[in-house]
């Protein structure tokens, strides 16, 4: 079940497809509603409610040509998904740093228990948001994710309570090594290497089939809210830290082949 946050996310997410983000295109980036249709796994009521409410907020651009409504990726949109998927962009383009979370005394005791339940709460946030415990009170993540980490502290009034110190290089840390606890690197490439196979097999039937059956089409929707998951949970590295086979590139490659092939 997608939220209807989610969704949003996963329309810009397919809107950035004809664009320089996912390489060379040859387009002006608009699409039809027919295009989000054939990749998302969504009811189309949904689709529309939710790209309307894009429009309304700038993150996407809408045009009527003959008669049909057309769609792109706005400036606002694009950079909403780099918030959002920072390992969707070029690395050159992509600001890298660490995030750490320092949580702090409490001021007084009557507040103890409060604040404890409140902090209790952000450090549960911050580990589903992928930082990793360094030791009691110190939770270190990517740089990426300081807005949804604030907002987060914000909403529970711990502003006095948990400092946020943004750095490029790894202080008292090895980059490398920190990077690596932090990217779970075996989990993500064993899921992206699955999913990979998959749509290399998807492709292939459509290769041989000149169409995808109707199953096929289920699971081309299936795939599409997949890649869009791994990519949303990969963090954009510079290239000092990126390890041997690190799947990103090899993702975006066929997610779009599988586009351009529907």
């Amino acid at each position: 079940m997608n939220s209807f946050r989610e969704i949003k996310q996963l329309i810009l997410f397919t809107l950035s497809l004809p664009t320089s983000i996912f390489g060379e295109h040859h387009s002006n980036g608009y699409v039809s509603y027919t295009f989000l249709y054939n990749r998302l796994p969504l009811r189309r009521a949904s689709v529309r409610n939710a790209v309307c409410q894009l429009v309304k907020s700038g993150e996407v651009n809408k045009i009527v040509s003959n008669q049909q409504p057309l769609l792109a990726l706005s400036a606002l949109g694009r950079k909403r998904l780099y918030q959002l998927m920072p390992a969707l962009f070029p690395v050159g383009q992509s600001k890298f740093g660490f995030l750490l979370a320092l949580f702090l005394g409490k001021a007084g005791k009557a507040e103890v228990e409060k604040v404890d339940k409140k902090a209790r709460y952000v450090r549960q946030y911050l580990t589903q948001l992928g930082f990793i415990k360094i030791q009691r009170g110190v939770y270190c993540g990517w740089q990426a994710l300081s807005h949804e980490a604030e907002a987060m502290i914000m909403k529970h009034g711990l502003a006095h309570q948990v400092l946020l110190i943004p750095f490029q290089e790894a202080l008292f840390f090895k980059a490398s090594e920190i990077s690596y606890k932090l990217l779970k690197f075996q989990d993500l490439s064993v899921g992206c290497l699955k999913l990979v196979n998959q749509i290399n097999k998807l492709l292939r039937e459509n290769k041989e089939q000149k169409s995808l059956s109707g199953k096929a089409n289920s699971m081309v929707r299936s795939v599409w809210q997949q890649g869009f998951w791994w990519l949303k949970k990969m963090p954009a590295l510079p290239r000092s830290l990126v390890p041997p086979h690190w799947p990103v590139e090899e993702l975006k490659t066929k997610l779009k082949l599988l586009s351009e092939s529907l």
